[in-house]
């Protein structure tokens, strides 16, 4: 037997502290730990668990109940027990593997052996929710060595970036990611939600099978995590990214809800167009493939097709309006809304235009006409460019094309570029890197006569600061064509 003497014991006793006792046994076998207060007399309830080490409980005189602990234990938090998800993978050698614990094959929704029961030592329910965490296959670090690291060969996945890993490590990262985009949602939607909320909102949604049985329990809590039926409890169902609506009159005006929270509203003003489909999807900040043929808008918030069945021989004319969200405008570090511009991909020369827009900085709407349908860009042109009119003296208009350098040069990290334009022209300014790829896209649109002022930050189009190098930035028109170049150095 081995005796352990806790000091001031009393007090342990009346009030429940936690004491760590380290023992060090030389011979192997069976060991009775017995405890007792420091005048041999005393009773109550022990809780213990083996922590470290390579010692464990014998199952026939332990009561293997109550296994949550730190932090899994504390008031609020929310606990994850795991099930198993996965029974067979193939891995970089293409051998196939079958997964066992203790000798027999797992069963796919069953739960994992090592997730620990609740309740909590007072009698709290534990876990609170359960999700996959047996068989994960998970990016794999090129750090974690094969064999010096919890990754086996045979756990190495197809390709040698994921591999299969287990544990409530597994289980949890299920639940919290789920709970990071629920509050990413929810700030979108201006809804306000505590970790209470979102916790008993977890436990509501959450699904049954015949191996959960009747919940809540001290092995599956509530269930297993259902993230759509979550999302549709606190957020609605999903609005669809494609939605069709019919055309009512001359002059409808239809509105299609958006994925990210936002409204996009298209008014006809004209045109026989009564009983014709207008569609709408919402393609996010992912660049269609049919809107390639040029660069796309300076910097986009989002972009969205409408198509119609409203044939060639209509002349129609319709007013587009973007419902913004304060979410949509974070993408792009908050620019001022008064730089917001609607863009339509122009189908006939596979060009992006900058339409005519006005911005309602009350209502957060963006609005432009247009007679004809295809890919469409709300986009900000001044995060990474900002263009001014510079006026020349008595106003008169500069006498031919004129492209400066830019200065200062080198620089770090923003630059400026003066070029002349001596008549009204469609220009465009364009950031390529040293061996000819598209970077930015500073100015596409239609100016006057007058001679301009572009700043440029050095970000890119997804607005991320380039690298040190040499840039050209190339001005064309219509007419006139020029390329100068320019070093970054940081």
């Amino acid at each position: 037997d081995v005796f352990v003497t806790f000091r001031n014991f009393k007090m342990a006793m009346d009030t429940g502290i936690n004491t760590d006792v380290s023992m060090t046994i030389k011979k192997g076998g069976d060991w009775k730990i017995k405890l007792r207060g420091s005048k041999g007399t005393g009773s109550g309830r022990f809780d213990m668990w083996v922590y470290t080490g390579n010692a464990e409980f014998l199952e026939a005189d332990a009561d293997t109940v109550m296994h949550v602990g730190t932090p899994g234990a504390a008031k609020n938090a929310i606990t994850v027990g795991a099930y198993v998800s996965k029974a067979t993978w193939i891995d970089d050698s293409n051998v196939s593997h079958t997964a066992a614990a203790n000798g027999v094959a797992v069963v796919v929704g069953d739960e994992a052996l090592f997730s620990s029961p609740g309740p909590t030592r007072d009698g709290r329910q534990k876990p609170e929710i359960a999700a996959p965490g047996q068989i994960i296959g998970s990016v794999r670090s090129a750090g974690a060595i094969p064999g010096a690291s919890i990754f086996k060969t045979t756990s190495i996945l197809e390709g040698g970036a994921y591999a299969i890993s287990q544990g409530t490590s597994m289980a949890t990262p299920h639940v919290s990611g789920v709970v990071a985009l629920l509050l990413q949602e929810s700030v979108k939607r201006s809804i306000g939600f505590d970790g209470i909320e979102i916790r008993e909102a977890l436990q509501n949604t959450a699904r049954t099978d015949s191996f959960t049985g009747t919940v809540p329990n001290n092995r599956w809590g509530y269930g297993k995590m259902d993230a759509d039926s979550l999302f549709t409890l606190l957020f609605g169902p999903p609005v669809p990214k494609k939605t069709t609506e019919t055309v009512q009159n001359d002059t409808s005006s239809i509105a299609f809800q958006t994925p990210d929270g936002s409204e996009t509203t298209v008014a006809f003003q004209s045109g026989a167009v009564n009983g014709h489909t207008v569609t709408y999807e919402h393609l996010g900040r992912d660049l269609p493939t049919s809107g390639t043929g040029d660069s796309p808008p300076s910097f986009p918030l989002q972009y969205f097709d409408i198509q119609t069945t409203i044939p060639d021989t209509i002349t129609f004319e319709a007013t587009v309006t973007v419902a913004y969200t304060s979410s949509l405008l974070a993408i792009v570090d908050d620019p001022p809304e008064t730089t917001l511009f609607l863009f339509h991909y122009d189908e006939t020369d596979s060009s992006w235009r900058m339409l005519d827009t006005t911005v309602d900085t009350v209502a957060n709407t963006a609005t432009a006409t247009t007679t004809s349908f295809s890919v469409f860009s709300l986009a900000s042109v001044t995060p990474t460019a900002i263009v001014e009119a510079i006026p020349t003296p008595a106003r008169k208009p500069p006498g031919s094309y004129a492209l400066d350098q830019n200065f200062p040069n080198p620089f770090n990290p923003a630059t400026t570029i003066l070029y002349d334009v001596p008549e009204q022209s469609h220009v465009k300014l364009i950031i390529y890197n040293i061996a000819g790829q598209h970077v930015r896209t500073l100015v596409d649109v239609l100016q006057t006569a007058g001679r301009y002022l572009v700043r440029w930050n050095g970000r890119n189009g997804a607005g991320e600061m380039v690298t040190s190098g040499v840039y050209v930035y190339r001005l064309s028109t219509g007419k006139y064509q020029e390329s100068r170049r320019m070093l970054l150095l940081k």
